[in-house]
């Protein structure tokens, strides 16, 4: 009996706890439940600083200004900073940095979920906002800022079911606004805005547009510094300029379905929270194995192997490993069929594509195939845009098959040696482009031809870093490197003469200046060509220092 009086008793207590509880919420105004004070937090000095993104947040101010339509809905990918656009704005009249008008107002962030969290009786949703509406209404000194603002679209939706057939929270805001009583910063990705948020004219007419593009890797690099006397704080570490440079340029180089500043923020993040974890921890070494040589089952492909090889190493020397991607081409006899098979490399971006029989895809794919090479990226059937910057894409074909097999009887019952060989796949070579130029179009075939040049700037970048350890620097003009590209190009071997080429016209007359002592620690050597158009090493841009010799020079 005793037992359940106890019971009864510690029952009683939780529920006048609960009563006290809800006592306390009715008590907070609308504003203070739902919604959250940027000012104050600003004041506090609890909100990051915002670094680089003034002229947008003076564009809200201008658009706060107006007398109608002065409502600003921030237009931007996931991730570009706008929700940091209102928090900027926040510090500034925090720190009275503002026009005399906003110097009184607060920017207060609802909380959509928190909003309609609980709302389980009809009507109960709608109550809430009418009563947050008539708060500011009354208050006169309130901006609210809505993140996600799409999400209100058809959102509580009264009348017929849920299907959007009767009165939703936007609707319940646009007389307010029309008005005038109520003043928000909207904010939403671009493709929500075109997909729901537009569609509903009379809401999206009470907003003025702000675009947020994502800042250049310049930009980012000074948001980091901005914000890293924060994270060293937290973890207690200290992060060097060299570090936050790496930070920005490897998440734009390998993190392509993301955006600046986020993904560079993450980064370091995680950096410091390793670094963190580990202090007292044993460092660990990775162990890297690298294949050199080809396996031996694969020796009659070499020239294959070494071509993929060079490839490979030279867009993405620090990929350890990968995944491949076997697309059939007879699949692909619609104009459509390659977008949707992209998005495989969005969730695999460090792949090997094969385009198997390339010549039985759509001609129209051919188009496809061109934007791709080009810019890097393809669009699948839903707008999403899917990076292929680190993939290697490789792609087969029959046509020349018949000029290979002519090539093969020639050398039948004869031991070819190295010279006749290389003359011979030379041969069989120049007859297989020639068939590719009458099946595919020019176009396809000289962007393939242009990475030429980017593998002299990844042989140019090496000899750089070695006269670096040496104290020299190095400048090439691109006259030179055009005349390298032309010398270093071979019908039959492709760019396999560039590695010479490179060595004739730029190594060899470098090594005879360093001979006779032209230059020293803190100089750079100038690769230019003179006026009879030979190349010529100087030691500065307008002086002639030494001349490249007859073996080297090119008419």
């Amino acid at each position: 009996m005793e037992e359940n009086h106890l019971l009864l008793k510690g029952t009683l207590t939780l529920h006048l706890m609960a009563e006290l509880v809800v006592l306390e919420e009715r008590k907070k105004s609308v504003l203070e439940q739902f919604c959250v004070d940027l000012t104050a937090r600003a004041s506090e000095g609890l909100i990051d600083p915002v670094i680089g993104r003034e002229k947008e947040v003076q564009r809200v101010i201008q658009i706060l200004c107006r007398r109608t339509k002065n409502n600003p809905i921030l237009l931007g990918e996931a991730g570009v900073g706008k929700t940091a656009i209102a928090e900027g704005l926040a510090i500034s009249i925090a720190e009275a940095n503002a026009p005399g008008f906003l110097l009184t107002k607060r920017i207060m962030s609802l909380d959509i979920g928190l909003l309609m969290a609980g709302a389980k009786e009809r009507g109960e949703l709608e109550s809430r906002v009418t009563a947050l509406i008539s708060e500011v209404k009354k208050s006169g000194k309130v901006i609210l800022f809505i993140d996600e603002v799409h999400t209100l679209i058809g959102s509580g939706t009264v009348g017929r079911g849920n299907k959007g057939s009767g009165l939703d929270i936007a609707n319940l805001l646009k007389p307010p606004l029309g008005r005038g009583e109520l003043q928000c910063i909207a904010s939403t990705t671009l493709d929500e805005f075109r997909s729901q948020f537009e569609k509903d004219k009379a809401l999206a007419r009470r907003f003025q547009p702000v675009l947020i593009d994502e800042p250049s890797e310049e930009d980012a690099v000074k948001i980091l510094i901005g914000l890293r006397e924060k994270y060293e704080a937290h973890h207690n570490c200290k992060y060097t300029i060299e570090a936050i440079d790496a930070a920005v340029y490897l998440s734009s180089r390998y993190i392509a379905d993301r955006f600046l500043p986020d993904k560079a923020i993450d980064l370091i993040d995680e950096a410091g929270s390793r670094a963190r974890i580990q202090a007292f921890r044993k460092k660990k070494e990775d162990a890297i194995c690298i294949l050199s040589k080809p396996p031996d089952d694969y020796w009659q492909e070499i020239r294959t192997v070494q071509a993929m090889h060079e490839v490979v190493l030279s867009s993405r020397p620090n990929q350890e490993d990968g995944n491949a991607i076997a697309d059939e081409s007879n699949e692909l006899v619609e104009e459509s069929s390659l977008p949707p098979a992209a998005g495989n490399d969005e969730r695999r971006p460090f792949t090997v594509v094969l385009f198997d029989e390339i010549e039985k895809a759509h001609p129209d794919i051919f188009n496809i195939l061109l934007q791709l090479f080009e810019d890097g990226h393809l669009t699948d059937s839903q707008g999403r845009r899917v990076s292929f910057k680190n993939a290697l894409i490789i792609m087969t074909s029959n046509v020349g098959s018949s000029a290979i097999a002519k090539g093969r009887q020639r050398s039948i019952g004869f031991i070819l040696d190295d010279d006749e060989e290389e003359a011979s796949y030379s041969g069989m070579k120049a007859l297989v482009v020639e068939e590719l130029k009458n099946y595919f179009r020019p176009e396809l075939l000289n962007r393939i031809d242009e990475i030429m040049m980017e593998i002299l700037n990844l042989m140019l970048q090496d000899l750089k870093s070695r006269l670096v350890a040496l104290g020299v620097g190095l400048e090439v003009s691109e006259p030179v490197k055009e005349l390298i590209c032309r010398q270093g190009y071979d019908p039959a071997y492709g760019a396999r003469p560039l590695r010479r080429t490179v060595t004739e016209i730029v190594e060899d007359p470098l090594s005879e200046a360093f001979l006779a002592g032209s230059f020293k620690p803190g100089d750079t050597a100038f690769v230019v060509l003179d006026d009879t158009g030979n190349p010529s090493v100087r030691t500065k841009p307008d002086s002639y220092t030494v001349r490249v010799t007859d073996k080297t020079s090119i008419a």
